[in-house]
């Protein structure tokens, strides 16, 4: 008997030291201190040239095109709390209006830019190197004004990398445009 209580003891104890079950990319304590935070715009580039400020000169350099990127517009936030993570990249819009005594491109005309938000929720993959980020309901409905990304990578020294293909707005009107953005962490309250 005493044996056999030994043995129960023993297989309790075994038992009770297992490792948790939990997976390294749902461990949400242990993202949320590793990305959890804001993110500054530190460089955006268009697959193909593109002179959206009207000066004449085309640029992938989408920093020189869009006069307030850098500042609020070009920010990404990672929430990752409780079991919920949520992905927010502003992303400046252009407004235009039409002039309605000319029929050519020119008669659209660029009003300005408002900074847009459209919070998605993400997962992690496997190797958190990267983030799933769901499309969400209005990515469809909104005629690609509000895009879901094609891949976010997460790079080392806490920065990210987002890849969206976008509605530009040029003298030609709307291009759609492959946009690579770089983000690197600078807070982490949010």
């Amino acid at each position: 008997m005493r044996k056999l209580l030994a043995l129960a003891l023993t297989a309790a104890a075994l038992g009770s030291c297992q490792k948790s079950t939990t997976e390294p990319n749902e461990d949400t304590a242990a993202l949320h201190d590793q990305f959890h935070g804001k993110y500054r715009l530190v460089s955006a580039m268009a697959e193909t040239a593109v002179d959206l400020n009207r000066d004449g000169q085309a640029s992938k350099d989408l920093l020189k095109e869009i006069p307030d990127l850098s500042l609020s517009a070009g920010q990404l936030i990672l929430l990752i709390q409780n079991n919920v993570k949520l992905f927010e990249q502003f992303w400046p819009q252009a407004y235009v209006t039409q002039d309605y005594r000319q029929s050519s491109p020119d008669s659209l005309l660029l009003q300005g830019y408002a900074d847009q938000i459209m919070p998605r929720y993400f997962s992690f993959d496997k190797s958190i190197t990267r983030l799933v980020v769901e499309p969400g309901p209005a990515a469809a409905a909104d005629g690609g004004r509000f895009p879901a990304p094609e891949e976010v990578k997460l790079e080392g020294n806490e920065q990210i990398r987002v890849v969206v293909n976008r509605l530009l707005f040029t003298r030609q009107g709307w291009r759609l445009v492959r946009v690579t953005t770089w983000y690197k962490r600078y807070t982490i309250i949010t």
